[in-house]
């Protein structure tokens, strides 16, 4: 059983599958959700700036990113190059985000100086 749900998890059309049902689960949470922002001048200081900003989150606030998000403007989202975030690329694209494929754990940081 656990081999065929590793294959299944190969397959690209089942990762978009996977990810559709994701979407309309989180905006169905996000819609019926009590929510309190706090910090709300701020944010809607950086969303009618023209400049260009860096919004970061902290995986637990994830699932509320959709509301933070407007349509007259772009976002991409950092998501590992490895396999386990290919559901989250999916997911991303879903979502209208350009994807950025990186890390910062990468074969340079694994060149750490030796101590002497």
């Amino acid at each position: 059983m656990k081999k065929v749900f590793k294959e299944l998890l190969q397959s690209r059309a089942v990762i978009y599958v996977i990810a559709f049902l994701m979407k309309i689960w989180i905006s169905f949470v996000v819609l019926s959700c009590r929510k309190t922002v706090i910090g709300k001048e701020h944010a809607e200081a950086m969303r009618n700036a023209e400049d260009s900003y860096i919004k970061a989150m902290w995986h637990r606030n994830i699932l509320m990113a959709p509301l933070s998000m407007l349509k007259k403007k772009s976002y991409a989202s950092l998501i590992t190059p490895h396999k386990d975030g290919e559901l989250a690329v999916a997911y991303a694209i879903l979502a209208g985000c350009k994807v950025i494929r990186g890390s910062g754990t990468g074969s340079s940081h694994d060149k750490k100086p030796k101590n002497k």
